[in-house]
């Protein structure tokens, strides 16, 4: 501290964060200089920068209560020993309900200032913080250590062209930074006295904003080849288990035409080598068994979704995680939670300095016992171009470019009208029967179209590839290539129903009808039927892998406003939710992206449950709102003691409306469902397409509100949902009547 020039200096160290070890030096200049320091210091990922603030003002509610809170001063409260001296503790209040306790030795030695030994930070009776003084020493600055200016190899710059590595806020008022802003106000506008208690208080609590290494775009690349290694097994390490499996092979994709090449064969003696050949239209499977004189080669067609392979890739979305050694390289670590074609989550380590990945290793869906098969995939060598059989020996590598040319295959048709058995399939689980060394391929291809190397059809196909041994002698039957028919509807309210999707149409507030026969709600004069608001949409959600997709348009929001559509994509498998608001007439756009792994963990057991069976029978005959005829069996569940959902399920069980009920308002939302379904939903619904530039907001305090967004919370609930609410519930929210 030099309160003559209204300035300080902290200095202190993280040593644990996502990051590794976190070192910061602050300097703050009230004097003329009117400057913020802040020099960051990451020593695993070797970097270092120092960026200038201009010094921040306040706002007037914010500055009135600290001027407010300067008037009041130390106060003697008591005597107590610290460390074997006797001293005294004066306390004095802070801004927005704090308290700091000062310790002050009266024994000290010197004769004109008192040392302080400890402070501490109160607030409602609680201690929030605690710093002990191990060294009181009142001196000029030129004999501090740390002198109040920076150093000139900090480097320190207002601008830097790599992006800030670490946030303050100090420009944006959020939580971490409130403190730090009243100890700044106080030391350049306010008396010296409290400026001392507000930075005796600040310790400890200088908390900065870190940025996160970014997830490497792979999914921009044009080609991409690398050699690997494959352990495999159950994910509960357990030997006695069996199903351990070690496995060695290349991967190589032309990711502009839409060719995968992938090899893979046991590490030991005389195991079977699998190379494949997707292309657009076909996949190619070539097998070589010690017990077979020559390979044999298998093309299966591909049909509608399957067949291009050329689709867009997708903008992968992991969690970053931490930073750890792999080899001699710096490794950062993200996680995909509960994604690809089997829930499984999937770590990623990449090294940003090499440009290279480092480790894949794939992970059994939340919930699995440990029994479920892990892989643990390492990366050698890496290399952004297109070269097939890149593994050294690989005796059929040179071949793979040109594959299927050159293998004399057959179709799958040809073997089965020949009287062969098809060895080749596509299944969403693997039988016993399958090669290793096939399951091996299945789980690379998941993790590859995970983290975004490879596009979700290629992905999708090649995660659920199934090869037997050509010799096995059993006639297996031709598979089902044609295109599924569509699910069948399910029992809304059972446990199988895994995936709906329907579009509707919506009113708000949906009061002032008459009421129909059996109770329902039908449209009717009311005076406030003008001020109605109608839109329409669709609503897609995925409770397996916990995903959900809204598109919502309003229409005459305003008279300046003639169409606003909001798109809203909710990732639970990845924590993280988009939101898109698009105005055609105003030329407007906004999209944002928040983490929500904080505020919407997952579900016990890993499983998210039906969020429609804990709905109860509330009477039958009622008519639908906003529907003209037919009736509905009406079933009600309550979010909280202030929200409540009407659900309308028609014969077929299948959902034909729901009202959205605001008790305390004492009003509505009612919806319309048409084209209720059950079927399977692709993935592509639950990505943001590349054109949404969504901005990332990484504060938490953002994220701590979507769960109480009631589209998350019908769907997705964050606690147990009460089955139903007795009308005698007293209000438990507390009002002050009388002082």
């Amino acid at each position: 501290l030099n309160l003559a020039r209204r300035s300080f200096r902290l200095q202190g160290q993280a040593k644990e964060t996502k990051v590794g070890p976190l070192y910061m030096d602050l300097i703050a200049r009230g004097d003329y200089k009117a400057k913020v320091y802040a020099n960051v210091n990451l020593t695993v990922e070797e970097e270092q920068q120092c960026v200038v603030y201009d010094y921040p003002s306040m706002s007037g509610r914010a500055s009135h209560e600290l001027q407010e809170m300067s008037q009041k001063g130390l106060s003697f409260f008591a005597i107590a020993e610290l460390h074997g001296e006797d001293c005294g503790i004066f306390v004095a209040p802070l801004a927005r309900g704090r308290w700091i306790h000062i310790w002050v030795d009266m024994e000290a030695e010197s004769d004109t200032t008192d040392a302080i030994l400890r402070s501490e930070i109160h607030r409602n009776g609680q201690v929030l913080r605690s710093t002990d003084v191990k060294r009181w020493h009142p001196a000029p600055d030129y004999e501090l250590e740390l002198p109040m200016r920076p150093p000139v190899e900090w480097g320190c710059s207002k601008v830097h062209a790599g992006g800030q590595l670490a946030r303050l806020g100090l420009h944006q008022i959020h939580k971490r930074s409130v403190e730090l802003q009243d100890a700044l106000y106080s030391l350049r506008e306010l008396s010296r006295g409290f400026a001392v208690l507000e930075i005796l208080g600040l310790t400890g609590d200088v908390a900065i904003m870190v940025q996160e290494p970014e997830l490497p775009e792979l999914w921009r690349l044009a080609a991409v080849s690398f050699s690997y290694s494959l352990y495999m097994g159950p994910a509960n390490g357990d030997p006695a288990a069996g199903g351990h499996t070690y496995t060695a092979g290349s991967f190589a994709a032309d990711l502009q035409h839409g060719k995968v090449r992938m090899t893979a064969g046991s590490m030991t003696a005389g195991s079977t080598n699998i190379s494949l050949a997707l292309n657009p239209g076909s996949l190619a499977v070539q097998v070589q068994e010690a017990s077979m004189p020559e390979p044999q080669c298998l093309i299966l067609p591909l049909e509608g979704e399957q067949a291009n392979g050329q689709d867009q890739r997708l903008n992968a979305a992991g969690i970053f995680d931490g930073v750890e050694v792999i080899g001699q390289a710096e490794c950062n670590r993200f996680t995909f939670l509960g994604t690809g074609a089997h829930a499984e989550s999937v770590q990623f380590w990449f090294s940003k300095e090499q440009n290279s990945v480092c480790g894949i290793q794939v992970l059994p869906p939340a919930g699995d016992d440990g029994s479920g098969l892990g892989a643990q995939i390492n990366v050698p060598a890496w290399q952004p171009i297109y070269h097939p059989g890149a593994r050294a020996g690989d005796p059929y590598g040179a071949k793979l470019g040109a594959a299927p040319k050159g293998w004399n295959c057959k179709t799958v048709a040809e073997q089965e009208q020949e009287g062969g058995g098809v060895w080749l399939s596509l299944a969403s689980e693997a039988p016993s029967t399958t090669i290793p060394a096939a399951v091996a391929l299945s789980k690379l291809a998941e993790a590859s179209g995970v983290v975004g190397l490879l596009p979700p059809r290629a992905s999708n196909t090649l995660s659920r590839l199934v090869i037997k041994s050509p010799h096995a002698g059993a006639r297996l039957p031709l598979p089902n290539l044609a295109t599924p028919a569509p699910a069948p509807p399910v029992n809304i309210f059972g446990p199988e129903l895994r995936t709906f999707a329907f579009s509707f149409s919506s009113t708000y507030p949906s009061q002032g009808g008459q009421r129909g026969a059996g109770g329902g709600l039908s449209p009717g004069p009311s005076a406030g039927l003008s001020m109605r608001k109608h839109g329409s949409g669709e609503l897609r959600v995925d409770l397996s892998n916990r995903r959900l997709y809204l598109r919502s348009e309003a229409t005459n929001v305003s008279a300046g406003i003639p169409r606003v559509e909001s798109r809203v994509i909710f990732r639970g498998d990845r924590g993280r939710l988009y939101a898109r608001t698009k105005i055609d007439s105003e030329d407007f756009e906004q999209c944002w992206s928040v983490k929500t792994t904080e505020a919407i963990s997952q579900p016990q057991g890993g499983a998210q449950p039906n969020p429609f069976s804990h709905g109860k029978l509330a009477g039958k005959g009622f008519s639908v709102p906003g529907a003209a005829g037919g009736r509905a069996d009406k079933y009600v569940f309550y979010l909280n003691q202030r929200k409540r959902v009407e659900l309308f399920v028609d014969e077929q069980l299948a959902l034909a409306g729901m009202k959205l009920d605001d008790l305390n308002r004492d009003v509505s939302a009612g919806i319309l469902v048409h084209d209720w379904s059950t079927a399977p939903i692709d993935d592509g619904w639950f990505e943001p397409d590349n054109d949404w530039r969504c901005e990332d907001l990484q504060f938490l305090e953002y994220a701590e509100y979507i769960a109480e967004w009631d589209l998350i919370r019908v769907f997705f609930p964050v606690q147990p949902v009460p089955l139903t609410l007795a009308p005698e519930v007293p209000n438990t929210q507390r009002r002050l009547v009388e002082v």
